[in-house]
């Protein structure tokens, strides 16, 4: 009867520490992963930014004068020096006549000097 005793604990404790270490195994193996997924977020973030802050392009906003010729308008004026990812139509405009002191953007003529706001890239 004794031994019997003896061969079940140590069926009943081999089994235990087997399934601690699998547990154990499970727990190193989950953590590995989850630092690993941290730095490669952490890696990939950077990369973005750096990527983003290398693609920006830095425009600056100058005036050209320009001489209207026959037929032209702000929306023809527009239409060739407007950048639309600068400014809306409506914003040209504005900044049009704020530089030219016009109020009213339908007093242009032929042969008059407007300054067209123009965006550059700066150096």
């Amino acid at each position: 009867m004794k031994n019997n005793r003896k061969s079940n604990y140590t069926t009943r404790h081999t089994y235990r520490t087997a399934a601690r270490r699998q547990q154990l195994h499970y727990r190193r193996a989950l953590s590995a992963a989850m630092i690993l997924t941290a730095i490669m977020a952490i890696v990939f973030s950077i990369g973005a930014l750096s990527t983003r802050a290398a693609s920006s392009v830095i425009k600056k906003k100058h005036y050209e004068s320009v001489l209207l010729q026959n037929g032209d308008t702000l929306t023809t004026l527009s239409s060739e020096y407007r950048d639309d990812e600068e400014q809306t139509y409506d914003e040209f405009v504005s900044d049009v006549c704020s530089a030219n002191d016009l109020s009213d953007p339908d007093t242009i003529h032929e042969g008059c000097y407007l300054l067209i706001p123009v965006y550059k890239v700066s150096k």
